[in-house]
């Protein structure tokens, strides 16, 4: 039967002589030189430094990224506004031009009735016809104010309607200013989502490069007590709980739907296979969880070359001596995903398999990859997955 072998971005090889190894340690302490510890702490620390700058980094993009989108929500109410205001003076116009309208149509009508009845004697007879001069003043005075006071109002609407006009002008090139500087604003903001995203690629790395440092440390000050070289590693056993750990029961489960799975993953190259982690779950039972964890820490998010040519999320087939030449192809990401998982749960995870030794993380760390903290990567990522 062939045993599986994959890839990750330190580089390993996926055999048992992880367990050798192991044993060699705990039969021959003395190996830890006072030097090697040095280095190794050395190397923790700037991993520890590491991660605290990209860190920073992220929460400086972030809150960028939250300043930006607020900017976009703010122009997005002021065109809302400005849209209202244009609508509002646009019936306000049409309501006063159609009142212009109306009046001087009332208006022309009565002077042109007025001069065709009296041929223009009309308004004199009503003046003169007056028994006093001071009547006669009164009419003329009260004939002066009904014509001044149509001229009147005919000009007020003329002028409310000439200044509804221009707040429509007005607004309607206030509204383009803001839509090209929100259209602006939008690409900034598109950019400074990209540099956001790969800021959180950065300190998720840079958490892994901890995570690898203090299992180096760790196993120097704290060799492993292993199986004699040459006996059989043993079984771990699943640890119910919770959160996701080394000791969780692969077989089982996940929780994970496809809509959760694919809002996690938008934007990178593993978007759209949700559907493809659950599929393979109800399948093989074989966590999707799990599954999404290691796809992401084989393939860098789906961006190596071995992803991108050859649709290998997992670096199957592939070793150290020759990663690249020896990955196996595979026509698309989900029937990578598929036939891996029917390995994982055949070899891995069922009992009586070729590298059997339990259904958990820990176990197949036994055998699947030389580097000891492959289970620790792997929790670490799939921990930071909604569900």
């Amino acid at each position: 039967m062939q045993q599986f072998r994959g890839m990750s971005a330190s580089g390993r090889t996926f055999c048992c002589s992880i367990v050798g190894v192991l044993a060699l340690i705990a039969a021959a302490p003395s190996v830890r030189a006072d030097s090697s510890v040095s280095a190794a702490q050395q190397t923790l620390a700037q991993a520890q430094a590491q991660s605290t700058q990209d860190h920073a980094t992220l929460a400086s993009d972030q809150a960028a990224l939250n300043a930006a989108q607020a900017q976009l929500s703010a122009m997005d109410s002021q065109i809302a506004t400005l849209n209202q205001e244009v609508t509002a003076q646009t019936k306000k116009a049409a309501d006063l031009k159609q009142q212009l309208a109306a009046d001087q149509t009332v208006l022309a009508s009565l002077v042109r009735s007025e001069y065709e009845t009296t041929k223009g004697a009309g308004m004199l007879v009503y003046v003169m016809s007056a028994d006093s001069i001071a009547s006669v003043m009164q009419r003329a005075n009260d004939v002066s104010s009904v014509n001044d006071s149509g001229n009147q109002l005919v000009g007020q609407i003329h002028s409310e309607q000439q200044s509804a006009q221009e707040a429509i002008t007005s607004a309607n090139a206030a509204k383009d200013h803001i839509t090209v500087l929100r259209e602006q604003a939008l690409t900034q903001a598109a950019i400074i989502a990209a540099q956001t995203d790969q800021a959180a690629i950065d300190a998720a790395h840079a958490d892994s490069g901890v995570v690898d440092a203090n299992g180096v440390l760790n196993a120097l000050l704290h060799p492993p007590v292993g199986p004699a070289v040459g006996g059989s590693a043993p079984v771990y056993h699943a640890v119910a709980g919770d959160i996701f750990t080394i000791d969780t029961d692969l077989t089982q489960p996940s929780g994970e739907s496809a809509g959760a799975i694919n809002q996690f993953l938008s934007g990178t190259a593993l978007s759209g296979l949700g559907q493809s982690y659950v599929n393979a779950e109800h399948t093989y039972h074989v966590s999707a969880l799990y599954l999404v964890a290691h796809s992401i820490l084989e393939s860098g998010w789906g961006s190596s070359q071995i992803a991108h040519d050859k649709h290998n999320l997992f670096g199957y087939g592939a070793d150290d001596s020759n990663p690249y030449g020896d990955a196996m192809s595979f026509p698309s990401f989900d029937a990578c995903i598929q036939f891996v998982a029917s390995k994982v749960a055949q070899n891995y995870l069922t009992p009586g398999g070729a590298f059997y030794h339990g259904p958990t993380l820990r176990g197949m760390n036994v055998c699947y990859a030389s580097d000891p903290t492959w289970a620790l990567k792997i929790a670490s990522i799939a921990n930071t997955i909604p569900r």
